[in-house]
């Protein structure tokens, strides 16, 4: 802003001060504090304002949550949309006062403030939180509200392109749930949240954390090394990655716990029948009846299902068994992979990624792949993730250098690939659309994923032909594509 419009905005400040009746002191002193950020708003002479900060766009570099979502800009902008559907009050109920009672203490704004600063902290990042341990600090959640709290953060969190990202950012919440919701206690400096949020601040997201921390019994170093070594969790559905958003419904398959599993092989996207002389997988039995769910519970599991994320994340944060999540979310698809199925062989095959494009660390499809000094090709926030750590490199066990290299042409043959896919991926949607529309959906989400990626406007007849295909299913239009 210009030095004019500064004076107007301190002007403005000693009004609000004044209706507040705040005494002089106190007034002097906040003035003060606000005009020690003057030369970060005020525009120098010559200088003009830019029309697009770029704020809301996160790069995607860093090795914590915090900094692939972009930072505190997008964060708040994120709490701003979630506390704005709270006080809505359809959903869930928060007690806060109206914004013209200057003795109130819960107002919009200040409820606001609070979940950012504790969603900060909880993603990675170098806020401090100041209202732990306080409930009329709190958002205040009901507990039997929390299901439905998470419905709308994970509609809150469509801000964000890319869908692991929201989804970590939403599985993220429950790890803080003691702090937003009332007549919750937990232990924040237990070993096991400790242990997560060094395996995270490794670059690791929350999916992958949760896994090798269970394969490790909690012990952070060892889950580090076995994530760094290019481990996969045993069931291929427990991950979220870009792009390649599995199939919940393909829960229903049997898988070998202990057999060799390739996370590049169609067997990773859905799960597959036991083979001959394969003994029962136990704790599952067929026949057993699932347990009754409350009815909201239900339906925000379905609502997170939808928008990607797996039953180990959803069971985590709803407190429910994931094999009654898994059966709640097959029953509402209504479909499982139709093994013998010419449709579904051809759909297997379009959701097979080529190794060669994904990092072998994270086993994402690449978005920003560089060449390490071993040689080898990661995504920028693993290496990153690798060196913050110290730790070796996960293909030759020497020791990494500081220096990488962008791998320009391994990018734009990722990206080649997302774009070449989505056609196959819109053809097939559209071959089965009318036959076998479970099956549409599937490929059309994946398409939908690689188009988030790819950016909308840069591929527009991609993006004008999925909303059709997504409207034509009968089914709502992914939020990035509602303008197509």
């Amino acid at each position: 802003i210009s030095g004019e419009q500064w004076s107007a905005f301190m002007a403005d400040a000693s009004t609000v001060f004044h209706a507040f009746k705040l005494d002089n002191s106190t007034q002097l002193e906040l003035c003060g504090i606000l005009s020690t950020y003057r030369d970060s708003c005020v525009l120098a002479p010559g200088e003009a304002a830019p029309s697009d900060p770029g704020l809301l766009r996160p790069a995607g570099n860093g090795s914590t949550l915090y900094q692939r979502l972009g930072g505190v800009y997008p964060l708040a902008q994120f709490v701003d949309r979630l506390v704005e559907k709270v006080l809505v009050g359809d959903r869930v109920h928060v007690e806060h006062d109206s914004l013209d009672d200057p003795s109130g203490k819960r107002h919009p704004p200040g409820l606001k403030y609070m979940l950012t600063e504790l969603v900060c902290n909880g993603a990675g990042g170098p806020e401090v939180v100041t209202s732990k341990g306080f409930d009329e600090a709190k958002l205040g959640v009901q507990a039997q509200e929390w299901p439905q709290f998470l419905e709308l953060a994970s509609e809150a969190a469509e801000l964000w392109p890319i869908p692991h990202l929201r989804n970590s950012l939403v599985a993220a919440l429950g790890a803080v749930k003691a702090e937003i919701c009332v007549g919750v206690f937990e232990e924040e400096t237990s070993p096991r949240a400790k242990a997560r949020r060094l395996v995270q601040e490794a670059g690791f997201d929350h999916y992958l954390s949760t896994a090798a921390l269970e394969k490790s019994a909690g012990d952070a170093t060892k889950a580090l090394e076995l994530l760094a070594r290019g481990w996969t969790p045993e069931d291929q559905d427990a991950m979220s990655m870009p792009g390649s958003v599995a199939s919940l419904s393909s829960l229903r398959g049997g898988w070998d716990p202990n057999a060799p599993r390739c996370p590049f092989s169609k067997a990773s996207g859905s799960s597959t029948a036991l083979p001959l002389g394969h003994p029962p997988v136990t704790g599952q039995p067929a026949a057993a009846p699932n347990p009754p769910v409350e009815d909201n519970r239900a339906v925000a599991a379905r609502a997170l299902a939808d928008r990607g994320m797996t039953p180990a994340q959803i069971a985590a944060l709803l407190g429910m068994d994931e094999v009654e999540v898994s059966a709640m979310v097959t029953g509402a698809a209504g479909h499982g992979r139709v093994l013998g199925n010419e449709m579904q062989a051809k759909l297997d095959k379009l959701l097979e990624e080529d190794a060669e494009m994904c990092c072998p660390v994270s086993l994402v499809l690449f978005v920003e792949p560089v060449i390490a000094s071993d040689g080898f090709m990661y995504e920028k926030a693993s290496v990153q993730g690798l060196l913050k750590n110290r730790m070796a490199s996960p293909m030759t066990r020497e020791a990494l250098k500081a220096d990488f290299l962008p791998a320009r042409q391994r990018r734009s043959a990722a990206m080649e690939f997302r774009q070449a896919r989505s056609e196959e991926l819109l053809a097939f949607t559209a071959e089965a659309v009318g036959s076998q529309p479970a099956m549409a959906a599937e490929a059309l989400q994946r398409a939908t994923d690689y188009i988030e990626v790819l950016g909308v406007n840069r591929v527009p007849s991609l993006a004008g032909r999925t909303a059709a295909l997504w409207r034509q299913l009968g089914q709502p239009t992914p939020t990035i594509l509602q303008d197509c």
